[in-house]
Parts: structure tokens; sequence; C-alpha cells
């Protein structure tokens, strides 16, 4: 195994890594103070991977795995000592397979597997080519030879599911708890699991000296947190026990849904997560907090409810004349509620910006050509959008035909269950596409979703009408291009910043950038990526005090 990005080598690993942390020290010499030590986390020398990704290319008449490298899958490999264990015993009895299916290499491009710790297992075939009509009966014979948990086939336009599209994860934590996750096909989760175990082992530390500190300064109150990007939870779970409320905003839908779930199965009731894109989050937030304060309190929160009530009346008034009128709908949805967020980011009937919480709101059909699994719990995350913060495919930006009536409008997202296909119906009833100026206006996609919201302001409008006074602390974990403008300048508020970073060199220049408000009191180096040029780190910052 010889690619130009990879220098595998066991017995030099701990040279290489020193190399690198000696790299990052003189990088930020001038941004962490002589003090502040730097925890170094060493990654496993081998087996690390748990999720992996191969092209798949014929060498000499013979179907094999490739690496891509120097601009092209042009390097062969029969397994791969980064991965997992699993992955490793599984990379070569998959490939006999697939070399005698002619429905399943036919047109073969990739193929991805996704491990756990927990002993769990998803393999994705990837294509370029259609498939064939006769792909899924071949696809359940492999899954069955081999003892797959969970086998996926993708095309242009096509995703083929058996038994589900996610696995489930444990993280065992320094502080003796075992967490469980759920990990999203086709979605970012952390490739290694040993780190990832330092990496929430860090944070958590971290997170329990921002509890005892603010707690000591707010009369024993916890804290609460703002996390930005936050993907499936992976953190949010973690660290929520050490806050009084959390907010965790996430454009990807499937995270979402994953976030959610992964928060309820481990109990984390005091977190809420939010679809949509973080840099308009932000950018709303700081527009709230640059506003003069003009709330009373309690009577201001009151009187936003009332406003939201009569919206939540008024479509379930809808909902039951739809219903009384059609005697098609026999089946009982089976609810599963909890609570998420609607954020009304122009403004209602001329009152102020308002957040509520919504549940209960009911998917009848995916979306897609592959039929869901029905022995799955998902919940997935639904964002109802008439405007700007689309978090779908660009394509689905006002294309339901929401009309502007020069008010901003309104965009819910909420948790939902997976009923029977008659209760869609309710959808057209509980939110026509178009309301009168001055309601709020909630565009559906069309014949896909049947709703009932249940409005249950306040969490979230309290969460809100804090922030101004509750800037408490906040996290990120950026992609690798780091903060945007709007997002940096709305962390600035806050007095605790927790920072982890998959970039030395974008992290560098936004801790630059905030130097002038934060200092940094820890700070660590995370070694994901073994034997490559690239190192996470995590940097814990405080506000300074006038």
């Amino acid at each position: 195994m010889e690619v130009s990005w990879l220098s595998y080598a066991p017995g030099d690993y701990a040279a290489q890594l020193e190399q690198k942390v000696a790299s990052v020290r003189s990088r930020f010499a001038g941004l962490v103070g002589g003090d502040v030590p730097i925890d170094v986390f060493h990654s496993p020398t081998e087996h690390y991977r748990q999720r992996c990704r191969f092209a798949v290319r014929w060498f000499d008449g013979r179907l094999s795995y490739a690496l891509f490298d120097r601009g092209g899958p042009n390097v062969a490999v029969h397994d791969f000592s980064l991965a997992s264990r699993p992955i490793n015993e599984l990379m070569p009895l998959l490939m006999e397979e697939l070399r005698r299916s002619t429905p399943l290499h036919a047109g073969l491009a990739a193929v991805h597997f996704l491990s756990t710790q927990a002993g769990d297992m998803l393999v994705s075939l990837i294509y370029a080519e259609p498939l064939p009509p006769c792909w899924r009966e071949a696809a359940a014979e492999l899954r069955a030879s081999l003892r797959l948990p969970a086998l996926m086939g993708r095309a242009k336009g096509v995703v083929e599911v058996l038994d589900r599209a996610w696995v489930t994860e444990v993280y065992s934590l320094p502080d003796g708890r075992q967490l469980r996750y759920r990990q999203m096909e086709g979605s970012f989760s952390n490739p290694s699991a040993a780190m990832c175990e330092h990496t929430l082992g860090w944070l958590c530390q971290q997170a329990s000296l921002i509890s005892a500190e603010c707690a000591s300064a707010q009369n024993e109150e916890l804290p609460q947190l703002l996390e930005l990007y936050c993907g499936n939870g992976n953190h949010t779970v973690a660290l929520s026990q050490y806050f009084a409320r959390v907010l965790a905003v996430e454009i990807d839908r499937k995270l979402c849904e994953a976030a959610v779930h992964n928060l309820q199965q481990n109990g984390a009731s005091n977190a809420s997560v939010l679809c949509a894109p973080s840099g308009k989050f932000c950018k709303r937030l700081l527009h709230k907090l640059s506003k003069p304060d003009q709330s009373d309190g309690v009577a201001s929160l009151h009187h936003r409810e009332r406003i939201l009530s009569r919206a939540r009346e008024k479509a379930e008034a809808r909902a039951r004349q739809r219903m009384e009128a059609e005697d098609e709908c026999d089946d009982e949805p089976s609810w599963s509620v909890a609570t998420d967020w609607l954020w009304d980011e122009g403004e209602v009937q001329g009152q102020e910006k308002v957040a509520t919480s919504a549940s209960s709101i009911c998917q009848s059909k995916a979306g897609c050509e592959s039929k869901p699994d029905p022995g799955a719990d998902d919940c997935p995350v639904q964002v109802l959008e008439t405007g700007l913060d689309a978090t779908s495919a660009p394509a689905a930006e006002g294309e339901h035909g929401a009309e502007d009536h020069g008010h901003e409008t309104t965009r819910v997202a909420v948790e939902s269950t997976m009923i029977a296909e008659s209760s869609a119906r309710l959808a057209a009833a509980a939110h026509p596409a178009s309301e009168k100026a001055g309601e709020i206006n909630i565009s559906m996609e069309e014949k896909k979703s049947a709703v009932e919201l249940s409005i249950l302001s306040d969490d979230a409008a309290q969460w809100l009408a804090e922030a101004r006074s509750r800037p408490d602390a906040v996290l990120v974990d950026p992609p690798r291009s780091g903060l945007d403008s709007d997002t940096l300048q709305l962390v600035t508020c806050y007095n605790h910043i927790l920072y982890v970073s998959c970039n030395p060199e974008a992290l560098h220049a936004d801790l630059t950038h905030l130097s002038s408000t934060h200092c940094v009191r820890s700070f660590a180096v995370f070694d994901h990526f073994a034997y490559t040029n690239h190192l996470e780190c995590g940097a814990y910052l405080t506000k300074y005090r006038n």
C-alpha cells in the first residue's frame, strides 16, 4: 500500500506525530501562552478507521478495490491496515462475492464500509449505471451469505436499502458513561472511534470547568450552551449534562434526525436540535443581539405565546374541518413526540422575532424510491421552509409555491414519525401553501407530510429571550474552511468558547481574530489522521474581563 498522501510506518508513528505537534506549537506560539499546556492524544497505530471508502476498478481483468492517488483510483488494494479489523476481514470475502455476481458488479464504482466498535456494519455499493431489476434479489443473497447487518445500493436517483441506512456506535467516556449513537450512511461520522472518545473526554473536562465557573457566578445556576455544526449530536449528547439548556444547530437533515434520536436514546432531555444553516442562524441571532432590549420579561413572553397560540388554533381548526369532510382517513397515527424548534425570523403581526418549540409532525412518505424499513424507529427531522433557510438541496428553496406578501416567512424545524399514508390529507388542511399577510405562512412539501403542530413555546422562546443576558458558552466544530464572518462575530459575544477544528490553518486564522476578546485557556491535539500531515485541534477560550 504505497500512496503519496500516506506514510504508513507503525514503527515510526511516534516520530511522525511529534513532528506534527512541533509544527502546531510553532504555529500557535503567539496565541497559546507558554503557561497553557498542549494536551496530545495519540492514535492507535493500526485498525483505527471505522469508516472507509474505496473505488472499484478492473486491474488486469480482475475486479479490485482501489485507492485514489495522483488524480485517479490507481492503487489496487486487497486489505487496508488503517481500517478496523471487521472491515479488513470483510474486504476479501465481499470482493469474491462481487466478482461472482454480474448483477452486483456490473457498473460498480465504489464500496463504502461503515463499522463500529459495537460490532455493527453497513456496506454501501455505489454504481455508475442504473441498478438491474434483479439487483435486490442478488443483494439479499449477498447479505445472507456474508451475514451483513445492513446493505445498501446507490445509483443515480435510486437508493436500495436492505434492513437500514445507519449503524449503532457505543463510545466509552473517561467518567464511566457509555453513550450510544446512531450514525447515518452518507452523512458525516467520526472515522476514528478511539480519537472520538478522546475528544469527548477532553470536551467534557472543559465543560465541567465552564459549568463550575458559571454556577459559582450565577447562584448555582448551570450555564446554557449554543452548539453550531452539531452533526449527529456527537458532542451534544456527551456535554448536555453540564448545561441547563442546549440548542444544537445543524444543516444536514439526516444528521438532525440522528441527533434527535441520539439525544432521546441517551436521555438528554435538555437539548433541542434546530435544522438550519449555521451561518444564517448566526446572522439572525446577531441581529437580535444588536437590537435594544425592549422586552419586559415574563409579560413579553406570554404575549408572544398568545400570538402563536392563535396561529396553532387556526391550523388545528383547518385540520379538523378537512378530516370531518373526508371519511377516507381510517388509520390512527402513532405519535412520537419530542421538542424541536419553530423560529419566526420576521415579524408576526408586528411583533419581534419569536422562537417556539414544536412537536408531533408526521410524514407519510419518505420521498425516495426505496421503501422505509417498517421496523426502524427513525424519527426524522423535517424542515418546512418558505424562504432562505432551506436545508435540503438548493432546488428546494421556494419551490413549493409559497407567495411573497412582503412580510418575513416562518421556518419550522420539527421532528416527525412515519405514519400511515392515509393521514397525508392533514397537510393540505393544516397549512395551505399561502396565508394572508399577517398570519404565519408555512409551505408544505406537496403530498408528503401530514402535520399537526403542537406549539410548546416555553423552551425555545425563553432561550432566545435570554440570549442577550445569558451569553454563557458556545461550541463550534466547523468544516475545514473554519468560521464564516457572521459566526465568528457571534462567538465573540460568548464568555466561553469551545472550538474543535479539523484544519489548524483555519483555526489559527479564527483564533487570531478572537484574540482581541478572548484568551486560550486549554489546547489539545487529536491525531485523527495518523500517518498523514493532518491534525485535529481543540481550543477552550474565555472572554477577557474588563
